[in-house]
């Protein structure tokens, strides 16, 4: 998926980018829609001391150092041009299908002010 453009929707806003995690919806320009949940390394040390679990596991985990817009990003262009994008990451759809709420029928559709 080398060179494949993508916007990204943030299902909401983080409090501190160095102690959170956020759900992602990664936009591909095939209208393809991926969801991916990002953690940073300290937010996955204070779950697991929370809840004083030996483990800790996500489907669709991406890890970051931090969570500006900026290296998610940058992660999600690595993913894609290294060829993990769709190891990493669920197909939940198209735009078409994952946001007709919006009124969106194609990547073209898609608002530049959620990303």
């Amino acid at each position: 998926m080398r060179g494949m453009q993508f916007k990204l929707f943030f299902t909401h806003r983080v409090t501190d980018i160095f102690n959170d995690n956020i759900d992602i919806h990664i936009i591909l320009s095939n209208d393809d829609v991926y969801v991916a949940t990002l953690f940073t390394l300290k937010n996955i040390d204070m779950l697991m001391r929370r809840d004083d679990a030996s483990y800790f596991w996500a489907s669709d985990m991406i890890i970051v150092p931090d969570l500006s817009h900026l290296t998610i990003r940058k992660a999600i262009q690595e993913a894609l041009d290294d060829g993990y994008f769709e190891n990493a990451c669920s197909k939940i759809g198209t735009v078409k299908t994952v946001f007709d709420y919006e009124g969106w029928q194609s990547y073209s559709n898609v608002d530049k002010t959620y990303i």
